[in-house]
């Protein structure tokens, strides 16, 4: 399945609330899809309704969460453009208090719709929403990253000439020595907002593998209200047609996971897109500036500032003649595809 560039969220605030009888909704479809639409309860919650093959009669359990709930077979009041049916549905409902969760929740399910089978079964939609249960849970988790680290690294992926390739090799875990990794060949993000070029590092972290080669990737960020937020970013790359739909959902995973309870500080921060990406410089790990490895047995877990205004830079396109992952990242982009 595949859905358009109109978000879920545009499409839900068009939906008029419905009365106020039990298991009530207000509908309208997703565009590519042809069992699944959305809906609006009586309280203003969204919710995903889904024809499956096997609701009527499904032994599949419910699924009774603190704020999502999947009944595999329900009798449903269908509200759609003027007229009113009555349909057994497999339903994931929410119940969240705040428009921030509700988006939250459209956006989830933005990334679920599109991994979904032509024909879904309730069991492959309750495995599916299992997995949305997960990023709710990562919600009250403290974030594993900054939003501005984050912001830094969609951005390179996003100037990726392979998106997709970009999104494979990308971390599981953001506390994962280095951002993207292929092979021998990884690449480091860092970002700073300061006006000199100097970024943190850990000692471990400029001290790769023998034979694998690590490239710096440094930006210098301007906050800006009329700049891209993290979210921005993110629907530019689950708009994209050229990233699978498991490769979506493996995207928003991360990003939820990375923000943790920091999620709705994503929203407000912004950066000047632009500016960032004429900003880009790229290192070799063996010209950062940095301590001497040769430390006393008694040092550990070294972390320094380096400055990286002396330090020389590498080209992007002898990057991308090494084939792999850099020729995915760094090479030029075809602008008319």
């Amino acid at each position: 399945m595949t859905t358009t560039d109109m978000t879920l969220v545009s499409l839900f605030d068009t939906l008029p609330s419905p009365d106020n009888s039990a298991n009530s909704y207000s509908v309208c479809p997703i565009p590519g899809t042809d069992r699944v639409r959305l809906g609006k309860d009586a309280a203003g919650n969204p919710a995903l309704l889904v024809r499956t093959v096997d609701a009527v009669g499904s032994r599949e359990p419910a699924i009774i969460l603190s704020n999502l709930t999947f009944r595999p077979e329900c009798l449903c009041r269908v509200l759609s453009a003027g007229s009113q049916a009555d349909e057994s549905l497999s339903v994931l409902s929410s119940a969240l208090e705040s428009r921030e969760l509700r988006e939250y929740f459209l956006y989830a399910i933005g990334g679920m719709v599109p991994a979904l089978s032509e024909a879904p079964t309730t069991r492959e939609l309750a495995v599916a929403v299992e997995r949305l249960a997960e990023l709710f849970r990562s919600l009250s988790l403290p974030s594993r990253t900054s939003v501005q680290g984050l912001w830094a690294e969609l951005l390179l992926i996003l100037q990726s000439a392979d998106i997709a390739a970009a999104v494979r090799s990308w971390h599981r875990d953001p506390r994962d020595q280095h951002d993207f990794t292929g092979g021998v060949q990884q690449i480091e993000v860092k970002s700073t907002t300061r006006e000199i070029r100097a970024h943190h590092f850990s000692l471990a972290q400029l001290l790769p593998q023998s034979g694998v080669q690590l490239v710096v990737v440094s930006y210098m960020l301007t906050q800006s209200i009329s700049g891209d937020s993290v979210e921005d970013l993110w629907e530019e790359i689950r708009s994209s047609p050229v990233v699978s739909a498991a490769t979506k959902e493996r995207t928003f995973r991360i990003i939820a996971s990375s923000l943790g309870s920091d999620w709705r500080k994503s929203t407000r921060v912004r950066y000047e897109r632009r500016s960032a990406e004429l900003s880009r410089r790229l290192y070799d790990s063996k010209d950062i500036p940095r301590v001497d490895p040769d430390l006393p047995s008694q040092v550990r877990d070294v972390h320094f500032s380096a400055e990286l205004t002396e330090a020389p830079t590498l080209k992007s396109t002898a990057l991308a003649d090494q084939g792999g992952l850099f020729s995915a990242v760094f090479r030029e982009r075809d602008r008319t595809s």
